[in-house]
């Protein structure tokens, strides 16, 4: 952005997330086929709908002029570009693995409903986690000597985020070379999202023996739509290119449009 101010950028960003969320609907409600062994497609689709949901929620706080919040959402939609970002290194095999975590999922849910008490457990559920979800297992537990009648209540990794090696993916992790500037503006976001006295300490504002609490800045809400933005654009070209949608035309277009409105110099 080239030295523009809040209250010129936010209608144009808040005109151009409508027309983002006008370019899902006319694309993306829609029955979907591809192949049941195609576990990319299916993950791209719900990670789609969830960028669409996302983008709805940012919207709707910065009008309502909540514009830090806003970057809270925008940031867990950059977590989902890292992700799928991630998961493209080895589409099938990554995202298979994702999908699979529902194993884990369910035997959780079953657990809680049991109250901890694994003999009530159903018998289907349990038998399934184990042998569809023995990749989950914490890799302690993967031993040849450990029975697997007796591990213990929860023996599974808490996140399907993991490598060939079984390492835990750390979120700096998941951002290539071609979005590191993503990954820095998530980091830019997070002392908000955790409460950190340097984003909070910006509010502060101190007269003479009062103390004031200065509500978000505009700018904000400049930042977490513009993210939102790239975030849903970066889906939809991979869902383009996957589903071979014939979009780019029409998506090329609306984001020429949005830098021309912008004054962003390419």
């Amino acid at each position: 952005m080239n030295n523009r101010t809040p209250d010129k950028d936010l209608p144009i960003l808040l005109k151009y997330s409508e027309l983002l969320l006008d370019l899902f609907e006319n694309n993306f409600e829609t029955r979907f086929k591809y192949s049941i062994d195609d576990h990319f497609a299916f993950m791209i689709l719900c990670f789609l709908s969830k960028q669409k949901e996302h983008l709805i929620s940012a919207m709707t706080l910065v009008k309502s002029e909540s514009y830090s919040d806003a970057m809270i959402i925008s940031r867990n939609m950059i977590e989902g570009v890292g992700i799928i970002s991630w998961v493209s290194e080895d589409l099938q095999k990554r995202a298979l693995q994702w999908r699979k975590y529902s194993v884990v999922s369910d035997y959780r849910l079953t657990l809680k409903k049991a109250n901890g008490d694994k003999s009530k457990l159903d018998k289907e559920i349990l038998n399934r986690s184990l042998s569809e979800g023995y990749e989950f297992l914490k890799e302690s537990l993967k031993k040849p000597k450990t029975q697997l009648n007796n591990l213990p209540l929860d023996p599974f990794k808490k996140s399907w985020l993991f490598d060939e090696n079984g390492n835990e993916v750390k979120i700096y992790k998941l951002f290539g070379t071609d979005n590191k500037v993503l990954y820095e503006i998530y980091g830019e976001m997070s002392d908000w999202a955790h409460w950190n006295v340097s984003r909070i300490g910006t509010r502060i504002n101190r007269n003479s023996s009062e103390v004031e609490f200065h509500s978000s800045k505009a700018q904000d809400g400049c930042l977490a739509l513009s993210s939102a933005i790239i975030s849903i654009e970066y889906f939809f070209r991979f869902a383009n290119k996957h589903l071979n949608l014939k979009l780019i035309e029409e998506l090329d277009k609306l984001m020429n449009n949005f830098k021309i409105d912008m004054e962003i110099n390419t």
